[in-house]
């Protein structure tokens, strides 16, 4: 192309000078008059997007009403707000897979609250570690394991009594007969497995299912002895249950109880794993996942063990024989970590497909504050971006906490002998924690946002400068 008079004046006579359009030109003038005030719109527009989603996300939600009565229906709605995208809330980035610099300093404060508990009193021996993707980033030991061996504090392989953390191990149990084909669904009737099963509803027809159930009563336990709290059998739990009569309508109100566990894990057992839970659950749970010092049986427990401390003394180490499934199991800090990394999806182990480990910790049931949700032997905290999920356990002498944030891939695990007092020690950790990486990862994700966006800008102002110079 030739070169006008005014334009090789402008850009002189070398062919390699890029020759800019005349803004003196009234067309061309309002071309770039156009441009400017598209490029300055989209920045307020970004602008206006960004301070409007900080505004959203730090408002407080409005108390919920406490009703004496919660609507079924609105753990399915939750459930479905959950799994559907929400216009509020961004997509966080994905959690890299070493702890990033500014999660990794704010360790500190894991060390803050452990020792924040170490003057409880009564607390003789307490033992955690916080858990990030498939490692352990943080470790701590406290006290003693036996007051009367004074300087032999505990460690990452000390032996505590775990109590109700034993139910997550037969909520895995009842999965794996689900994968495996051998129950249909978590909503049969448990009667379609044990037709001897009977408990008097006066409220409907409805039936009380495989799906842990809540529903069953929690009675006194039926002990013959301070040590021995349930020395019975299927048989005699049924036949004292036909006498029961429920308290809620099935499905109506979760209740807590170790009875219908216990009851779960011994009847699936019986019809499909050779009556016999315990051995189920160490060959295909605990030998898998290398958990060596993890077990039912008290004879065997490991010599690095934590003495349980009450406030009478020493507590008796208590046997919930026919229980067993829902309170009965020992550990340690050290084989928790494995169990957390199977169900953080980070575990070289596969016990459970991922899509039913998914589902074992999805929620079933809301109250009506909005934000406390139970799972499947879950406790769960609804925080908005993200959800803390927590099992915990008492028994006389000892308590045990577990939590995790599914969405960090982060968690921790606490046990003491002496007080019960695990649960607040592992939730204020892991809730501390998941503040941090919560902020790390939207600050992320806003970043690779504005990035996306502003590129993607940047190259369609190219595009239309180039079809203008055309």
């Amino acid at each position: 192309m030739t070169a006008t008079s005014s334009e090789t004046s402008s850009v002189g006579e070398s062919p390699c000078v890029v020759a800019y359009p005349d803004v003196t030109s009234s067309k061309e003038a309002r071309t770039i008059g156009r441009l400017k005030l598209a490029l300055e719109l989209v920045s307020l527009g970004f602008l206006v997007m960004t301070v409007l989603f900080v505004w959203q996300i730090t408002q407080k939600r409005p108390a919920a009403v406490q009703n004496p009565t919660v609507d079924p229906l609105k753990a399915e709605k939750y459930l479905t707000f959950k799994t559907s995208p929400c216009p509020i809330m961004m997509e966080k980035a994905v959690p890299p897979w070493l702890l990033p610099n500014e999660a990794q300093r704010s360790l500190f404060q894991a060390d803050i609250i452990f020792d924040a508990f170490e003057g409880v009193q009564g607390l003789v021996g307490m033992t955690g570690n916080v858990v990030y993707q498939d490692r352990v980033v943080w470790r701590k030991n406290y006290g003693l394991k036996d007051k009367n061996h004074p300087g032999y504090p505990p460690d990452q392989d000390t032996v505590f009594r775990v109590a109700s953390i034993t139910k997550i191990f037969t909520a895995i149990f009842v999965f794996k007969l689900l994968e495996t084909g051998r129950i249909d669904c978590l909503d049969d009737p448990l009667e379609k497995y044990e037709p001897r099963f009977q408990v008097k509803n006066p409220f409907n027809q409805q039936k009380i299912t495989i799906r842990p159930p809540r529903e069953v009563p929690c009675s006194d336990s039926y002990s013959y002895s301070k040590t021995h709290l349930c020395p019975v059998n299927n048989t005699y739990v049924l036949q004292q249950l036909k006498n029961t009569e429920l308290k809620s309508p099935p499905g109506r109100l979760p209740h807590y109880s170790n009875l219908g566990y216990a009851l779960i894990g011994r009847i699936l057992a019986e019809k499909f794993a050779n009556n016999d839970y315990e051995g189920w659950v160490q060959r295909n749970i605990f030998h898998p996942l290398g958990m060596r010092n993890t077990g039912f049986d008290l004879t065997r427990m490991s010599s690095n063990k934590a003495v349980g401390y009450d406030d009478d003394g020493e507590a008796p180490l208590v046997d919930w024989d026919w229980a067993a499934p829902a309170i009965q199991a020992y550990s340690t800090t050290n084989d928790l970590y494995k169990l957390m990394t199977l169900l953080l999806g980070t575990s070289s182990t596969t016990i459970l497909k991922r899509d039913l480990v998914q589902q074992l910790m999805k929620p079933d049931f809301m109250y009506p504050d909005g934000t406390t949700v139970f799972g499947t032997g879950w406790e769960i905290k609804d925080v908005g971006t993200y959800s803390v999920v927590t099992k915990s356990g008492f028994v006389p002498g000892y308590s045990a906490g577990f939590a995790f944030v599914p969405e960090f891939k982060l968690g921790a695990v606490v046990l003491i002998s002496g007080r019960e007092v695990a649960w607040s020690v592992v939730h204020s950790i892991v809730e501390t924690l998941a503040k941090t990486m919560d902020a790390l990862l939207l600050r992320q994700q806003l970043q690779i946002g504005l990035l996306q966006t502003t590129t993607s800008t940047l190259e369609s102002t190219v595009l239309y400068l180039a079809g203008c110079r055309k």
